[in-house]
């Protein structure tokens, strides 16, 4: 069976921390925006709603700010494939070690790698509130209880999905190689071309 770590790709992740610090300053803006810009009635009450999202949104972007963070400080695997388990630390839902025989379905769905596991309840009851209600969130829109996006991969995507795969079967991957090596002889060719 095909083992494999994934460590972050530090770049990727700095990149994403500066964005979760730029909307988090663009929330907190709005959020007193009421006090800094001067304003009419008849826009008091789009600044209530403004305000009352972003104090609602802000909670969520400081929670994936600090896993971002955390992510670059720390040296622990995103991602480690081997014989007994599939361990997850690749976004801010993940759920941390998942046992091969408690999935029951893998795919891959446009961007998403999602996992499909036989208990939903007992993975969701190791999550936090914020967490299990995002992953709920996730479910409602069609993908399992596990959303991976290798964006963050030190490694390619494809090597994860084979590794993956040696182990548990992955539904359209056979589709996506195939996908993969059609764009592959087209840019190819237009390189030849040039």
């Amino acid at each position: 069976m095909n083992n494999l770590t994934i460590k972050v790709n530090k770049k990727s992740a700095m990149q994403a921390l500066l964005s979760m610090i730029g909307v988090s300053l663009l929330l907190i803006f709005f959020i007193f925006m009421e006090y800094i810009i001067p304003h009419g009635s008849e826009q008091r009450v789009a600044l209530l709603i403004m305000r009352i999202f972003c104090i609602i949104f802000l909670p969520v972007m400081i929670y994936a700010l600090v896993f971002f963070a955390k992510m670059l400080i720390s040296n622990e695997p995103l991602i480690e494939i081997c014989d007994e388990y599939f361990y997850d630390n690749a976004n801010v839902l993940s759920l941390g070690k998942i046992s091969w025989s408690d999935m029951s379905y893998a795919a891959i769905k446009g961007q998403y790698f999602t996992i499909y596991v036989k208990d939903r309840d007992a993975y969701l009851a190791k999550a936090n509130p914020l967490k299990r209600l995002l992953i709920k969130m996730n479910i409602k829109q069609g993908l399992g209880e596990i959303v991976i996006t290798p964006a963050l991969f030190d490694a390619s995507p494809m090597e994860f999905f084979r590794a993956f795969n040696s182990h548990f079967e992955i539904d359209g991957l056979d589709e996506l190689e195939k996908q993969l090596e059609a764009e592959e002889r087209a840019k190819n060719e237009e390189e030849i071309e040039k």
